[in-house]
Order: structure tokens, then sequence, then C-alpha cells
């Protein structure tokens, strides 16, 4: 790898980002308030993780356990997201998607959808698989250094 490379690399991502607008908040079909992608990507962990825990979430995000927790309050408060305490150990609390919460996640990951839909259409079907075995390497290895999880082990 290269400094060219590393250069051309950052740059198609920033315009990737601009173009979806990835770093900014969701908004949502009903008008409310949009969500930040701190809230997206609890949303997303916990719509695949059902009664998982807020340690497994700040895992996954990189985030210290009270940033979860303040981010599980407010996905709360606007009845996405519900806690529950565990009848094996009254002090756990795992964390489920409310019917509310499972509806918007489906809008997020149907806009997801179309942004991947538009970037693989300008690709040729040998390049479509080529980059996205390439973006499941790059994902793999990012995220095994930091939680264990890999992409390919629990995205196929």
């Amino acid at each position: 790898m290269n400094e060219q490379q590393i250069e051309k690399l950052r740059r198609g991502i920033d315009a990737l980002v601009r173009e979806f607008k990835i770093a900014d908040a969701v908004p949502l079909r009903d008008g409310g308030p949009s969500l930040n992608p701190s809230d997206v990507q609890t949303l997303i962990y916990v719509g695949e993780h059902d009664g998982c825990i807020a340690r497994d979430v700040a895992k996954v995000l990189g985030v210290p356990p009270t940033s979860v927790s303040t981010i599980v309050d407010r996905l709360v408060r606007r009845n996405y997201m519900s806690r529950r305490r565990t009848e094996e150990n009254r002090r756990v609390v795992v964390l489920s998607l409310t019917d509310d919460g499972r509806d918007v996640l489906g809008q997020i990951l149907d806009e997801q959808r179309r942004h991947c839909a538009a970037m693989l259409a300008t690709l040729t079907p040998k390049e479509r698989d080529q980059f996205v075995a390439q973006i499941a390497t790059i994902a793999n290895g990012v995220n095994r250094s930091r939680s264990g999880d890999t992409y390919a082990e629990n995205h196929n």
C-alpha cells in the first residue's frame, strides 16, 4: 500500500459518505426526529441480537457502557426499544426492539439496501462479486481487532 492508494480510498469513502449521507442523522418516514448514527447502529445490533445486554452493544460500537445507556434511554423514550430484567438474575437487563423499533429498523435497512444497490449497479457482475468479497475481508479485519466479531461469520 502507498500514500496515493490511501488518499484515493479516503476520497472515495468521503464521496460515498456525502452522496449517501452515511454520517448524517437518518430521517424517518413518520416525520419524527432523525436518528443519529449511534442510534441506528444500536437498533441494528439489537435487532440482530434480541435479548443482548448493553455491554454487548458497547463492545460492538466501541464506546463506553455509559454512552450505550444514554443511547438506549433515548431509544426507549421513543418506544423503539425495551429493557427487561431476566428471571435468572434480576441485575441483568436485556434489550429488545419494540414493534415501532422493528418498523423503524425496517425503514433503515431498506434505505441502506437502496444505497448498496445504487453502488453495485455501477459495477459489472464480476466486479460486484469481487467488491463484495473485498469489503467483507476489510470488515473482518477491522472488526476482529475490536470485538472478535467478524462480518463473514455473523452476516452471511
